[in-house]
């Protein structure tokens, strides 16, 4: 999965300093649950 190549706009809350929290749910379909796909999604 590539990002397409866009100008990216400054975060104000990195800029000051803030921590921002974001939730995401992923599931997992049955006959993946011995994969590592949590791994695999983070090194993309």
């Amino acid at each position: 999965m590539a990002i397409p190549n866009k100008q990216v706009k400054p975060n104000i809350d990195i800029l000051n300093n803030r921590r921002t929290q974001t939730r995401i749910q992923v599931r997992i379909p049955k006959d993946l649950h011995e994969e590592p796909v949590i791994s695999r999604l983070v090194s993309h």
